[in-house]
Order: C-alpha cells, then sequence, then structure tokens
C-alpha cells in the first residue's frame, strides 16, 4: 500500500477514535459539573446540560465540524420534511396523553409566575438539550465513525446503528437496575425507541453534513413532550426508568407505543444509508474525498422515480407545502399559540399580571397575527392577490352579526364597566388573531387548492367547527359546562357567517370588525381576569334568548351567502385571487 494511503487510512482512524472519545468526554463532563452544582443551589439538570452543550460545539469545532453549526435555511428544511411523521406522531401523542391541553388553554385563560418562570426554564432546557446531544451523537460520534467505517459496504449504516444505540442508552445508563426486570425492560425499550429517533436524524446529518437541522427537531421534539406538564407546574426529570411496578408498565407501553409508530420511517431510514454511494466520510474529512451524495432528504418511496422528484421539487420551489386543506387549519393555530405564548413571557415578566400585563399580551397578539397574514401573502408572492383589501360590501353582509352585540348590550344594566380603552384593546386581540388564524389563511389556503362547488361550504364547516370546538377548551381553565357548550354553538355559528363573508369578499376587515366590536360589548363589563370563560351555568335569559335567535338568524344568512346563485361568483373571485 503506498505511503500516503497508509497515512489517509491513520488519519480516519484516528478521527474515528477521537470523536468517540470526545462523545465521551462531552457526556462525561456533566456528570462532573452535577456535585459543583448542587454544593452552590444551582439546579442540576441545567447546569449539566448547559455544560454538555459548550464542551461538544467545543469539541465539535476542535474536530473541523464548524460548518455543521452554520444556520442553512434549506438544511433546516430539508431536517424537519424528512422528520415530519415523527413531529406529527408526537404532537398526537402529547395531545392524547394531555400534556399539551394544558398548555393550550394559556392561550384562553391565565398564567401565573410560576407557570411562567417553568415554561421559560423548559424553552432553555430542550434548546441546550438539543444542542449538547446532537453535538455527541451525531456530530463527533456519528460524525467520527463514517471516517473509519465510511467506505466499507454498509459503512454509513453501521456507523448510525452504533451512534444511535450510544444515544438512546445515554438516557438509562445511570438508571438501569440489573436486579429488577422491569427497569431492564424499561431500560431496553427507551434505548431502542431513542436509538430509532437517532437513527433517522443521522440520513440529515449524512446527506447535509448540517446538525442545526437536527438541532431544531430534537429540541421541538423534546418541548412538545414537556411543555404541558411544565405548565401544569411538573418541571422534567432526566429518569426515564422507575422501580414503581406501576409506573414500570405504563412507562414501557409508552416506549413500545413511540417504537411501533416510529418503524416505518426507520426502515426508510435503513435504506437511505444503505443507498448512499460509498465512500462517505462524514463532516471531518474534507468532502472531496467523500463520494458525492444527490441531496435525497425532500425524497420519500418514490425516489428512484425521476418524474416524482421533479415533481415534488417543483412544487416545493413554489412554495406549495400547505396542501392538506384540514391540517393547515391546525398548523396554522398550533403555530399562532405556541408563538403567542412564548412572546406573552416578557410583558407578563415585566408587567406581573395586572392590567398592563393583559394589554401588552393584546398587543402582542395583534402584531403577531398580522405578520403571520403578511407572512402567507409573502410565501405566495406574484401567486396570491391581497387578503387586506377593504370591502365595503363586506361591511353589509356581515351585519346581522351584530345582534350577538345586542345579546352582550341588554347585560348593561346596573353592571359595572371598565377602562373602555382596556377593553378595546383587549377585544381587539382575537378581533385580529381569531380572524386571521381561524379564518383569513385556512380559508385562504382552502381556496387556493379547491376548485369546485363543495369546497366552499366544507370550507365555511370547517374553519367555523375547529373555531367553535376551541372555545371547549375553557371547560380546563374552569368554565361552566352549560355556558360553554351555548358558547361552542353560537361560536360555531359565527364562524361560518365569517368565514362566508370571507369567501364572497376575500377580504377580512369586515370579520375583524363586527369580531373586535361583539368582544368590545363584552369585555365592557366582564371580569377582566376572566375574559371569555364563562364561570355560571347558563341561565334563560334575554341575553341566551337573543344569542339563540340570533345564532338561527346567522345561519340563515350564511346559507343565504352561499346559495347556489353565488358560488360560481365566489370561486370565479378566488381563481382571480390565486392568479388560475
Amino acid at each position: 500500500m503506498p505511503n500516503e494511503l497508509v497515512s489517509a487510512q491513520r488519519s480516519k482512524s484516528t478521527t474515528m477514535i477521537l470523536g468517540i472519545v470526545l462523545t465521551a468526554v462531552t457526556f462525561l463532563s456533566g456528570r462532573l459539573v452535577t456535585p459543583l452544582a448542587l454544593h452552590f443551589g444551582l439546579d442540576d439538570m441545567m447546569v449539566r446540560t448547559a455544560t454538555r452543550a459548550v464542551v461538544g460545539v467545543i469539541c465539535l469545532v476542535v474536530m473541523g465540524g464548524a460548518s455543521m453549526l452554520r444556520p442553512n435555511l434549506e438544511k433546516i428544511r430539508s431536517a424537519w420534511f424528512f422528520a415530519r411523521p415523527l413531529v406529527i406522531i408526537n404532537i398526537i401523542i402529547a395531545t392524547l396523553f394531555g400534556t399539551w391541553a394544558v398548555f393550550l388553554l394559556l392561550f384562553f385563560g391565565e398564567l401565573n409566575a410560576s407557570q411562567l418562570g417553568n415554561m421559560f426554564y423548559v424553552t432553555v432546557l430542550c434548546i441546550l438539550v438539543g444542542i449538547n446531544e446532537e453535538a455527541m451523537f451525531r456530530g463527533l460520534m456519528f460524525g467520527g465513525l463514517l471516517a473509519g467505517l465510511g467506505e466499507r459496504k454498509g459503512g454509513p449504516v453501521l456507523a448510525a446503528v452504533i451512534s444511535s444505540l450510544a444515544f438512546g442508552f445515554a438516557h438509562v445508563v445511570f438508571d438501569i437496575s440489573f436486579d429488577n426486570a422491569w427497569g431492564l425492560l424499561q431500560g431496553a425499550l427507551k434505548t431502542i425507541e431513542s436509538g430509532m429517533f437517532g437513527l433517522i436524524l443521522c440520513v440529515s446529518v449524512l446527506e447535509e453534513r448540517d446538525l442545526v437541522g437536527p438541532i431544531t427537531v430534537h429540541a421541538f421534539f423534546d418541548w412538545i413532550l414537556m411543555i404541558g406538564n411544565a405548565s401544569a407546574g411538573s418541571l422534567p426529570t432526566a429518569n426515564y426508568v422507575s422501580t414503581e411496578q406501576n409506573v414500570a408498565i405504563a412507562g414501557s407501553v409508552i416506549f413500545a407505543v413511540f417504537i411501533v409508530l416510529y418503524l416505518p420511517k426507520t426502515i426508510q431510514s435503513f435504506r437511505r444509508l444503505s443507498a448512499a454511494p460509498l465512500p462517505q466520510y462524514g463532516p471531518f474529512v474534507p468532502a472531496e474525498e467523500s463520494a458525492k451524495l444527490t441531496n435525497t432528504a425532500w425524497s420519500d418511496a418514490h425516489a428512484s422515480n425521476p418524474e416524482h422528484m421533479a415533481s415534488r421539487e417543483d412544487r416545493l420551489r413554489n412554495h406549495k407545502v400547505l396542501d392538506h386543506k384540514v391540517l393547515t387549519i391546525f398548523a396554522t393555530i398550533t403555530v399562532f399559540m405556541i408563538v403567542a405564548n412564548l412572546v406573552a413571557i416578557v410583558p407578563m415578566i415585566v408587567f406581573g399580571q395586572g392590567t398592563a400585563s393583559k394589554v401588552a399580551v393584546a398587543v402582542c397578539n395583534i402584531a403577531l397575527s398580522l405578520l403571520m397574514l403578511f407572512g402567507y401573502q409573502n410565501l405566495f408572492k406574484g401567486q396570491l392577490d391581497t387578503l387586506v383589501s377593504w370591502s365595503s360590501t363586506g361591511m353589509l353582509l356581515v351585519l346581522p352579526a351584530a345582534i350577538y352585540a345586542l345579546a352582550n348590550i341588554v347585560s348593561w344594566p346596573g353592571a359595572t364597566f371598565n377602562n373602555p380603552l382596556t377593553a378595546l384593546i383587549l377585544s381587539m386581540a382575537p378581533g385580529f388573531s381569531e380572524e386571521i388564524v381561524f379564518r383569513a389563511i385556512p380559508a385562504a389556503n382552502w381556496m387556493r387548492i379547491g376548485n369546485e362547488r363543495r369546497d366552499i361550504f366544507s370550507c365555511v364547516i370547517a374553519t367555523a367547527a375547529v373555531f367553535g370546538l376551541t372555545h371547549a377548551m375553557n371547560l380546563l381553565a374552569g368554565a361552566a359546562l352549560s355556558s360553554t357548550l351555548f358558547q361552542v354553538f353560537y361560536a360555531f355559528c359565527l364562524g361560518c357567517l365569517f368565514a362566508a363573508v370571507f369567501l364572497r369578499t376575500g377580504s377580512i376587515w369586515p370579520c375583524v370588525i363586527l369580531h373586535t366590536c361583539i368582544d368590545f360589548t363584552s369585555f365592557l363589563t366582564k371580569d377582566m381576569n376572566n375574559v371569555g370563560i364563562l364561570t355560571t351555568e347558563l341561565e334563560l335569559n334575554p341575553e341566551f334568548w337573543i344569542a339563540l335567535v340570533g345564532s338561527v338568524i346567522v345561519l340563515g344568512w350564511t346559507f343565504y351567502l352561499l346559495r347556489p346563485a353565488k358560488q360560481d361568483e365566489i370561486l370565479a373571485l378566488w381563481k382571480r385571487k390565486w392568479h388560475k
């Protein structure tokens, strides 16, 4: 073997060993600072995680992997696109187990100082965990193993399996008890579950030589599963193994469920890693020494079909990533709620729990919803006409909704009035945010995809149903059952009318104005500490009867606005708006 080849092979072997050693050094550095953190009364989990994040990044840079930490939007999108089934799985699991419901209700309820602190703690912790674990196991270990194994058949697969199992085992290594069968089962299942997750992320690292995308995916995964419990007052622990039999059985079942759900994507990841052209020496060896990788992170089972790939890439270049009508609604709401609650932390820390804080949060929600609206329009720049144009016709069509304001006004006699300016600002927040998040973006996107008459009614019903059912979350904040159920009903009716007016005019402002007016007549006299939450049981008073009759009128008016004679006109309007 020529001397230069021997030298090169030795260099790659050294890189592999160094990557494994630095992974161990980074991992142990967190354990070494634990006694110091406890001595000074610091949070040992946060200190341990932050230490590993710093040491891991330093080791990664020393190894020559600094380029893996440079943000690149396309590479981040690539990682998220490939991991999208896992994102959906985690959101669904978090919702089913009720952890996320606690977080979502905060959009409608109250935040106290403890909840704010817990949310901030978990957010920072998840970011640090994403950095340190990806730097260790996908950066140093997987990258190092590729240097030594990347020229062998099956080398990338072996490197991914070893680093991923090490990643999974690291979660339980200090908690496994070999004299406890349930503890061993939990440890084995957690190792496999986390290992599958890690192997899936290895695909993005191999194909993109990037860690920022996997870091953001990893951080979001942990955040989704932790934020609900944190909001409820339960901070996360690093212990995945319990000696209590009931807890151990429940934990084993949960890990097994994740394993089953992760299996299809794991199999696809094996195929992707196996199909990589050899050699693949990873991020610590000059890229020109590895076989050229065609970016396949946007592909799927049809990757071998050139026509399919060309069609998929063309759709992505045209920003058509919001292709599912119903999921777009939930995605828009979810993004808004997450960001709104994170943004709300700042004014609540600054102003506390008083009126000033509520006004500041309302202003933030208005700004955020407008930002989402203009962001959506910019995403489809050149394909979509504006959604913010004024419509005098829309103001006339939406007027029947004023009957709900009348229902609020009849309760004014004898009531104590709040500051009108405060009530107006608090009313504008749902007026802007709910109309943009529940109506403008989802309905506009629905009409982008749909081109038939049936899409008109399905759009109205779907957006109104989600709008109405979201108010049921008030039950988690202590709302009365009968009042909340009626609130869901009339919110659905109101949502139908607002969606119909928006489809008829293409303008969101008439709905925003009427929505604000209705809430304003309510907030003028309602308890500012319980805005939007109906804490007393339903009473058959004039306010109820006016709202009930008004709901029937509003539904009838909605059907009239969407009558067959107007449906072709609506379709023509949206075809023009979307330049079809």
